[in-house]
């Protein structure tokens, strides 16, 4: 475990910006597709499904709800690997916004108990993308001050890019409702790419690392040897 530790660290001191850069644009996209949807979920439940104020509001209500408490119940899970959480997060979030997309695309609109489920799946979803990227990305190199304040400044950046971003394809594509799940799911299929992205260059980082270390011990070696061959007198 320490040999595995030592790894880490000298793999991210050998390529920082290949392993550090596509986790900073990772954390900004999750956070894009994550506010994305929660901020105009309001907007389409009224325009396409017909909803009251209130009614869209209790839907907002239902993807903050899950988002918060799937986040607080990954906290619980003991044993659970970031990447493992990743995956299943992008599934979740990803299949049900390809479903609502798909609904809206339609004449037709999504079901009372769909649009609810979907949206909450998408809540539960997104819950555990930045929370456990920040924990992946501490697998991969030494969590710094600066390295957390680029993760933060990241995610701010696709809070304000996100919507924005939705917003003008919403509003170009004649506010058609299926653009703003497309959009989130987007961002999130973006950042899967850009995490495997860092995954590939850590492991080339490991592995460039690993094979430094074991020259510097096979040259010490034979150094020692050497040494034990020389006559004493």
């Amino acid at each position: 475990q320490k040999d595995e530790r030592r790894g880490r660290v000298d793999a991210s001191t050998a390529a920082p910006l290949t392993v550090l850069v596509p986790m900073v644009a990772y954390m900004a996209l999750n956070v894009a597709g994550e506010v994305a949807f929660g901020s105009w979920i309001f907007t389409v439940a009224r325009a396409r499904e017909g909803l009251s104020v209130s009614t869209a509001a209790a839907l907002t209500s239902t993807f903050w709800a899950c988002f918060t408490a799937t986040r607080f119940a990954l906290g619980l899970v003991r044993d659970l690997r970031p990447l493992t959480a990743l995956a299943w997060s992008h599934v979740a979030a990803l299949s049900a916004l390809a479903t609502l997309a798909t609904y809206w695309s339609g004449p037709g609109s999504a079901s009372g108990w769909a649009l609810w489920t979907l949206t909450g799946i998408v809540g539960a979803g997104t819950a555990g993308l930045f929370p456990n990227g920040i924990a992946q990305g501490s697998r991969m190199f030494p969590l710094t001050g600066l390295r957390q304040a680029l993760f933060e400044l990241g995610a701010s950046t696709g809070a304000g890019v996100g919507p924005f971003l939705a917003a003008r394809w919403y509003a170009e594509s004649g506010e058609e409702a299926w653009t703003v799940a497309a959009s989130c799911a987007g961002f999130l299929a973006a950042g899967a790419i850009t995490l495997g992205s860092a995954l590939v260059a850590d492991a080339r980082a490991r592995k460039s690392a690993r094979r430094v270390a074991s020259g510097n011990e096979g040259m010490s070696s034979e150094a020692t040897a050497a040494e034990m061959r020389r006559p004493l007198l």
